[in-house]
């Protein structure tokens, strides 16, 4: 495992994870039909580069398991799929950076210093992640977050819902152009942060020490705030031009 520092996957149909493993060494487990389906992949200059095979397969015939040992460091890992869905389970990385266009993606127990997620038409669940900084990116249907630790969260949608639950970050971006809107806080945010969406409602569970100025805004909904109004100077913008708005003490 020395050897392999990075990940770099760019593939068309496959599905891929990246799993941990209990034994000492790299291991990659392919499962393709044909074996002209077999995805080229090869360790070098201590990067694990992994690229589809030149003919075009059916979304989903083909599958690739990366097992790393538990506890190995990567600088890296990226991942680019064009219809398959994306796995990263209890891996840690500086850098992590996964991007679809029609697959789903799914990160569990992962560690790193950057996050970046990105999806055109499929759905991200992010089930455990702690990064200093993490942006998603989804274009057509929902993000489900599970538990996410960050100093930064960024967050963009144009279709879908958000459902986010054990949210820690000190600062928080959300802009979603269609959907409703849930976030659960387990700690306060402690610089200016904003959520705004065009069309849905927005629903913001605050811990009861989460003083900030709040400023909620809603043109064609209602709009309540349990924090009440707090002349403060961090603020917390949160706005939606067609559903309620909603900030919740627990």
């Amino acid at each position: 495992p020395s050897f392999v520092k990075e990940i770099n996957a760019n593939l068309d149909s496959e599905n891929i994870q990246v799993l941990p493993s209990t034994n000492p060494f790299v291991k990659i487990d392919i499962v393709a039909k044909q074996p002209e389906t077999v995805p080229f992949y090869e360790v070098k200059s201590g990067e694990l580069v992994i690229k589809s095979a030149k003919r075009k397969i059916q979304s989903g015939t083909v599958s690739v398991k990366v097992y790393i040992p538990k506890n190995h460091r990567f600088q890296a890992i990226y991942i680019k799929t064009k219809d398959g869905n994306v796995e990263v389970h209890r891996q840690y990385a500086k850098k992590i950076d996964i991007e679809t266009d029609r697959g789903n993606i799914i990160l569990n127990g992962i560690e790193t210093k950057k996050t970046y997620v990105e999806t055109k038409h499929g759905e991200a669940k992010i089930l455990d992640l702690t990064s200093d900084y993490a942006s998603i990116e989804l274009y057509r249907h929902d993000l489900i977050i599970d538990k996410i630790k960050t100093a930064e969260l960024s967050i963009e949608t144009t279709s879908g819902n958000i459902k986010a639950e054990r949210i820690q970050t000190e600062k928080l971006s959300v802009d979603s152009t269609c959907g409703d809107i849930s976030l659960n806080f387990t700690s306060p945010i402690s610089k200016n942060s904003s959520v705004y969406t065009k069309k849905g409602d927005v629903k913001i569970y605050m811990p009861k020490n989460s003083w900030c100025r709040y400023i909620t805004s809603s043109k064609h909904g209602k709009f309540d705030n349990d924090f009440g109004s707090l002349d403060l100077n961090i603020k917390f913008t949160i706005e939606s031009k067609n559903g309620n708005v909603s900030i919740i003490k627990k």
